[in-house]
């Protein structure tokens, strides 16, 4: 189960890139594409060095402006979607091996709104929450 100090990583068995602030994901074992919106875009830039789930929360805080709980709710079921389909893996390393926090907690001054964190993909749909 993932929880708040679980140290995630982008699987190496994938390729991704930007595309018009947005990341495309193919994952090599089953050539599935994945998209990902702007939320899920800086998420994905996040996990590209192993940081835990309160670190990731802590970064989209300090970015957007969003409820803590809806955000580590929404956060909780995109990680556990990227695992499901073996684009992040759960790190066994020690929590000192573990880059500082994107964002030292602080809300920037230029706070985006918060958008859904995921986009549409080709073949796999994953978390997409809705907000108004």
């Amino acid at each position: 189960m993932v929880s708040g100090s679980s140290i995630l990583v982008a699987s190496k068995e994938q390729v991704s890139c930007d595309f018009n602030g947005e990341s495309v994901i193919l994952n090599l074992k089953n050539d599935s594409y994945y998209g990902l919106n702007e939320v899920g875009t800086f998420v994905w830039d996040m996990i590209k060095e192993p940081k835990t789930v309160s670190q990731i929360k802590d970064g989209i805080l300090a970015k957007y402006e969003v409820d803590p709980n809806e955000c580590e709710r929404d956060l909780l079921e995109l990680v556990n979607d990227l695992l499901a389909n073996e684009l992040v893996q759960v790190s066994e390393e020690a929590n000192n091996q573990v880059s500082r926090p994107f964002f030292a907690g602080e809300r920037s001054s230029d706070q985006s709104t918060y958008p859904a964190l995921c986009g549409s993909s080709r073949t796999v749909d994953l978390a997409v929450p809705r907000y108004e």
